[in-house]
C-alpha cells in the first residue's frame, strides 16, 4: 500500500515516518500525518457474513496468505475444521453485536496469535468481500 513498512525497529518506524510526512499520497494529498500501528504476528482470517435482526451468519471463513513484505498473495478458504475457526467466527460476531450491525453483509479481518490463541480485530465493515 501507500507508504506501508513493516518496522522491526523504532529506528526503521523513525525512517518510514520520516518517508512519507511531506509527500504526496496516492489520492493526491499531502500527508501531514502518519500512523504507527503494532504489528501483529499470526495466522489472518476473514469472515464473510450475513445478519438478519442480530443473527449472524457465516458465508466464508478465509485465511489470508500475508508474507513478510505485507502483500496479501492470496486467500485459502477454510472449513470449520480449521483450529480456529470457532474462535474466529465468535469474535467476529462478537464485534458485530458491538457495533450494531444487526442486517446486511459483513466483512471482520482479524489475526489469531500462536503464542496466546487470542483473536485481534484488525478492520470490520458492513460490506460484501471484494
Amino acid at each position: 500500500g501507500d507508504g506501508v513498512t513493516r518496522c522491526r525497529s523504532y529506528d526503521d518506524a523513525r525512517r518510514a515516518v520520516d518517508a512519507i510526512l511531506g509527500k504526496t499520497n496516492a489520492l493526491g494529498a499531502t500527508n501531514d500525518e502518519a500512523l504507527v500501528q503494532e504489528y501483529l504476528h499470526g495466522a489472518e482470517y476473514v469472515v464473510d457474513g450475513v445478519s438478519r435482526k442480530g443473527r449472524h451468519k457465516v458465508a466464508a471463513l478465509w485465511k489470508r496468505d500475508v508474507r513478510d513484505d505485507l502483500v496479501t498473495r492470496g486467500l485459502e478458504l477454510v472449513s470449520n475444521a480449521d483450529p480456529y475457526a470457532d474462535a474466529v467466527t465468535a469474535f467476529a460476531a462478537s464485534v458485530l453485536d458491538a457495533i450494531d450491525l444487526a442486517n446486511g453483509p459483513s466483512h471482520v479481518c482479524v489475526k489469531v496469535d500462536p503464542a496466546t490463541d487470542l483473536v485481534w480485530l484488525l478492520s470490520a465493515r458492513a460490506r460484501f468481500h471484494g
